[in-house]
Order: C-alpha cells, then structure tokens, then sequence
C-alpha cells in the first residue's frame, strides 16, 4: 500500500502537470510577450474592425489588413532572435484556433513581405480618429508602446512563473527530505556503526528546550510544541522557499499598460504569484496529513512528526490565501469593481474557501485538539471538503482548476486506502472481547482500562510488526465513527493480538458503563482495526546487545512487543546482563492489564522487569541491589492511599514471580539510564508513553552521553496527536 501511495502520489502530480502544460495555463513569459506587446501596440495606433479591442484576436486572424499590420510588428520585433518567431506564430495559431484559422511560418513571411509594400507611418497616413475610424491601409506600429507593452506582459507572467516554479521548488524540496531520510534509512540497515555513533545520535536527539514532547505554557494556556533540531532544520529550508518565493524579484514598471498605479501594480504581483505557491502547498497540507503518507515509510519518521510538518505547510497556506484575499480586495476597491466582483461566483467560493480554511488553522489550535479532539476533526474535515471546493470554483474561471487534481488524489487515495485496511486487510467489523480491567478498592478509582482482546480477524493478511499502531472502530450507537490510534500489543507466541485503552470521557466511557451496568466484566463488541501504521524500529534494536525500556502507563504496548522479539533469547552470556523494563504506574490496574503478556515476556529468562508504584507503600517487595527509585517524581502523583486487598492479590499473582520486582517509589530517570549505561556498552533505549518520562528520558541519556563511553542508541516512540 505505501508503495501504491507513492506510484499514486507521482502520477498525480505529473498529471497535474500535464494539464497545464497541455492546456497552457502556465503563460511563460518570454513565449508570449512579443505576440502579446504587438497585438497591444497595433491596437492603440488603428482599428481595423469595429469589434476589434486591444484584448480580442478575431480581426487579426480574419481581416487581411490587420493580419498584415499584426505580422508586420511580430516580424520586425523578433529579428534576430532565436525561435522568438516561432513563439510569435504559436500564440498567433492559438488566439485564431477559435475562428479557424492557422499560419505557418512561410505564411508569416509572405504576409510580411507583402504589407511591406503598403504599410505607412501615421505621419504618412494622415489624419484619424483611432476609435471610430476603420481603416483599411495597415498602420506601422509605435516601438515605445510595443516596449512598455511587452515589457508589462513580460513581467506580469514572469511574476506567476515564479510562483509556479517556487511552488514546484516547494514539493521537489519535500521529495528530497524523502530522499535523505530513505538514505538514512538503508545507510543504517547497511552500517550499523552508524546507530552506534554518539554525534548521530546528538543530531538526531537535540532539542532546543528539555520539554520538546510537552507544550510551552504562557499564563498557563497552552501555545503548542516546539520541534526538535532536526524538524527545525528542515523547516527551516521549506520556511526559506517560502520567504523567497514570497518577497524576492519583484520591480515596478512605471509605464505598465496593465496596472499603471505602483500600488496596484505591486499589490497584484504579489498577491497573483503567493496564490500560485499556496495552491503548491496545498499538496503537502493533504499528504502531510494523510494515514497513508508515503513520505512516512521513506524517511522512516513518526506520524506526529508528518503532523507537524502539516500544521505549519497548512498555516503558511492559509497565511497566503489570506495575503491574496485582502490584496484582491484592495484592489478591487481602489479601482472600483468591489462591488461587481463580489457577486460574482468565483469571488464568492474563494471567499468560502479563505473562510473555511482560516477556521480550520483557529480551531486545530493545541488546547481545543486536546480537548475535544472528535468535534475538532470532523469540523476538520468539514470544512476541508468546503475548502477544496471553493477554491475549485474559485479557479474555474481563469480555466486552471486542475491544480486541484493531484490533492483530490491524495485525499481520495488516502481513503480508499483506509477502508482497504479497515475491510480487506483486518476483514471488516468482527466480534471481538472487550474487558474491563478493575479492581475493587481501587488506589486511584478513575485508574480503568478496556483491553480488547482480537483473535477474530484476517490474519493471513493483517501482519503486525514491532511498534505498530492502529485505529480501532468499536460498532456501538454512541461512536461507532470514532477511531483513535492505539499502539497495537503482538506477542510473537501467538498470533493475536490486544490494545489496551484507558477509560475517560466519551466512548470509553460509554462502553464501560454499558459492560458495567450487565454485571459482566467483558462483553463482545463488533471491532474493526485500520492498520496496521508505523515503521518498526526492530532493526536499530537488533543491533545491540542490550534494550531498556522506560515508561509508564499504557505507553508499555509499544515496547512491550520490542523486549518480546529481541534478539537475544536469554541472558547475554558474555556480561550477565538482562534487558530491562522500567515500568512506571499509577496503580495495578494497569498491570493486571498486561498481565498475559508480562508473564510470557519474563518467561524469556532474559528480561528483568522493575515497576513503580509510589502508591503501593504498604507493599514489601523483595529486596534487589539493582532496583533504582527515587524520591523525585516525573511521572506520577504523589498519594498515601492505603494499598488494598485486591491489589494484594495482584502483587501475589504477579510480583511473586521471577524477574518481576516492585519498587514503592517514584523512578528515577536519571539514575536509571547512568546506572544501565555503566552495566553494558552496547544498549539501546527505548521510551513510550507519557510526554514527560520521554522528554526526562532525552535529556539524561544525552547528558550521559557526554561521559560514557560504548555503543548506546536512543528511540522515542512516542506519538503526540
């Protein structure tokens, strides 16, 4: 499916292309300004018809005496010139298609030849009033008009060639961070050394501030996240494309035929070529968005890293669109048409357009996607639609509508895709187990979890790998529309597969209290799975002796899979060391969630699992020189409550069994990873889960980087939405 993505994407982008060459909708500026520069040159000295304006070609391409007049003018302008006469005669065969008619270059020069013999000067002609005489002598051209003339027409599709070149500067910079970040990838599958290098892994690992996975607060409000070094610097460049392409070459002409006032001049080249760069951009806002980003399997990278990526591509088009509205109607109003233009529909959708997407960059703000993240994506997608419409509309009338094909494309490729995965791949809705995972006397009462245990599905094609994430439907009336991404748990002893999921508001709360009110603990709901998502990250683990994970809560499912399917299947004999899971939890719900699968993991005999618990005070575990706690805290609040029965028979159940330690304290990031980089010196880490154990788990390992000496590698597998 990637594949097809990016065999899709590329067509569709060609197609595009093609359209406009095809239909000649991308003007180049030096094919049509002579052709251009005459037609207005010989207009303003005579008229040969009365219908004849300095805009129409129809008196040119039928009337003998203005045919020799216009080919006169093209002739003695292109002397000299290289294929200018060739250009000249194009746009004259394309302006008479319409009447048809057509010249050839041999015609061209009969005609020349031939008016040679009767054209005269003005002086010459004698006296004529320019817009009610017919004359039916040809008139020699004026040169300074010619000059301005062309010279305005030049410039004016100079100006939108460099929009359409910037914009196609836009995608080819896109395709080679694609390119680099493929390259990274295969260089790393052929060179391990390259995982193992410490300055690669500062690169790849610099942030700009500790709390990168967390969002800036001011007066506490949340403003959003900042990329990391890497995302910067790529950034950066696209940023660079933009601000060029925005600001760079533009040059008044005082005696532009087109747009004579210098404000209206300048307002209008800015304003014509932004808007060919945002319909560029368009493109990446709908692939950077899309399930189904090709780029994704390129480079390699997480989906919230493509998101931000879309956030900012989107936030610059909408930046441009609005640029190219206000412009427009400044415009419009210092010349004084406003008002008939705003009447007309391809003003009217392009407004709906500029409107729909503005509403879409105020509401995909952090706080409001955070909050009420299913309300903020389908008026997401609504109000898409409507973009994608209006500015359709928008562009019919200047017949370029078709730079609209390619992002069509991509969002119906997008979704096509999905319901492949959700239908072919999983095989549609199925009865599957749902589980509530709840323990009397709870220690943190809202502490409940839903595990959904598949078994039912198409597992001839539906294949997880390592790190896999999914989104899960659940056929229930409340939301059966809804589907979130779960990181999927695949033990490599069975061929099933579970995601556990957190009870909070809306649909998981539904779904618990209807499981909860039948007395049950588990009921069987029709689920479909779209996925499997996500590269696997199997092969940087491989290459090391050693794999530690740190996290907490449900960010366990991803690593969890990881530790399953390392490659060593017992303890390293060499130094004696386990791989290790440093499991941070809130309380025992959780575990008993995962329960099934830490019991097949430390049956491996090569992990060592320590959990966390502050709460779980009263619990004396056994004792083990290699526990590390804390009294400092990162990741979970701190509370006294009482430990109580029903969690004494989780520790019995699980605590009592080899390898499985329970520590009552906070964990120490800190100590942890310096006290596991002083144990081995080839040791990857691996942390998931909340945003603050990752960034905790960043900073110390890079501080630890520093002064430790061996092969070490640091993965964050955690995604932010």
């Amino acid at each position: 499916m990637k594949f097809l993505s990016a065999v899709f994407l590329t067509i569709a982008c060609l197609f595009t292309i093609s359209e406009g060459l095809i239909n000649e909708a991308w003007i180049r500026e030096d094919r049509v300004s002579n052709a251009y520069g005459c037609k207005y040159a010989v207009t303003s000295k005579a008229l040969y018809c009365s219908y004849d304006t300095t805009k129409t070609y129809k008196c040119q391409c039928k009337d003998v005496v203005a045919q020799g007049a216009f080919v006169y003018c093209g002739v003695e302008v292109t002397k000299n010139k290289t294929g200018a006469l060739e250009n000249f005669l194009d746009v004259y065969n394309e302006e008479c298609a319409a009447f048809n008619k057509s010249f050839t270059l041999s015609g061209l020069e009969k005609i020349y030849n031939n008016v040679t013999k009767y054209i005269k000067t003005k002086k010459e002609y004698g006296s004529y009033t320019l817009k009610t005489d017919i004359l039916r002598t040809p008139i020699k051209y004026n040169e300074t008009i010619f000059e301005y003339a062309s010279v305005s027409y030049y410039r004016r599709y100079q100006n939108e060639s460099r929009g359409i070149e910037f914009g196609f500067a836009q995608i080819g910079y896109w395709f080679f961070v694609a390119f680099v970040g493929a390259l990274y990838q295969i260089f790393t599958r052929l060179f391990p050394s390259i995982n193992k290098n410490a300055t690669v892994q500062k690169i790849f690992n610099g942030v700009w501030v500790k709390t990168y996975k967390q969002p800036v607060k001011i007066f506490g409000f949340d403003l959003g996240l900042i990329p990391n070094r890497l995302e910067s610097l790529v950034l950066a460049g696209s940023a660079i494309i933009f601000i060029v392409g925005a600001v760079w070459g533009y040059r008044y002409h005082p005696n532009d035929i087109v747009f004579p006032a210098r404000y209206v001049q300048l307002a209008t080249y800015v304003s014509s070529r932004i808007s060919y760069m945002a319909l560029f951009s368009i493109y990446l806002t709908f692939l950077f968005a899309g399930r189904n980003n090709f780029f994704l399997w390129a480079t390699g990278w997480n989906f919230s890293g493509f998101l931000l990526y879309h956030r900012f591509v989107a936030r610059v088009t909408v930046l441009f669109s609005f640029a190219h509205g206000i412009l427009y109607v400044c415009i419009s109003i210092s010349k004084g048409v406003f008002v008939s233009r705003n009447h007309k529909p391809y003003y009217i959708w392009g407004s709906l357009a500029l409107s729909c997407c503005m509403f879409m960059a105020a509401f995909g703000n952090y706080n409001i996607r955070k909050k009420i993240y299913d309300t903020f994506l389908a008026l997401h997608i609504f109000l898409a639609v409507f973009f994608l419409i209006g500015v359709w509309v928008h562009l019919t009338v200047y017949d370029i509508q078709y730079y609209c094909y390619a992002t069509v494309g991509i969002w119906s490729l997008d979704r096509v895709l999905r319901a492949s995965r959700m239908y072919l791949l999983f095989g549609g809705f199925r009865k599957n187990k749902i589980t509530i995972i709840k323990h009397g006397a709870e220690l943190d009462p809202e502490d409940i979890y839903l595990r959904i245990d598949i078994d039912n599905y198409n597992k001839s094609l539906f294949r997880v790998k390592d790190g896999n994430f999914a989104f899960v439907y659940i056929l229930h009336p409340r939301g059966f529309w809804q589907s979130h991404p779960f990181t999927i748990i695949k033990m490599k002893e069975s061929s099933d597969f579970a995601v556990v999921i957190k009870v909070k508001k809306g649909l998981t709360k539904q779904i618990f209290d209807t499981i909860n009110k039948s007395g049950q603990t588990s009921k069987y709901y029709r689920v479909c799975v779209e996925g499997p998502y996500g590269i696997t990250k199997d092969y940087k683990v491989s290459q090391f002796e050693n794999l530690s994970v740190i996290t907490v809560g449900t960010g366990l499912s991803g690593p969890l899979c990881y530790l399953n399917h390392h490659r060593t299947s017992q303890v390293n004999e060499k130094n004696g060391i386990h791989n290790v899971l440093h499991w941070g939890v809130r309380s025992m719900g959780v575990v008993e969630a995962y329960k099934k699968e830490l019991t097949q993991l430390v049956s491996q005999g090569n992990v060592k699992i320590n959990i966390y618990c502050n709460r779980m005070k009263n619990y004396t575990p056994r004792q083990d020189s290699n526990n590390i706690a804390s009294s400092e805290s990162v990741s979970e609040e701190k509370s006294e409550n009482a430990v109580s029965s029903s969690n004494n028979s989780i520790t019995e159940s699980i605590f009592n069994i080899e390898n499985i330690e329970l520590i009552s304290d906070y964990m120490s990031v800190e100590q942890i990873i310096n006290s596991e980089m002083e144990s081995t010196s080839s040791l990857i880490f691996m942390t998931c889960g909340l945003p603050a154990i990752c960034d905790e788990s960043r900073y110390h390992f890079l501080k630890a980087l520093n002064t430790k000496k061996g092969d070490y590698h640091f993965i964050d597998d955690s995604q932010i939405w």
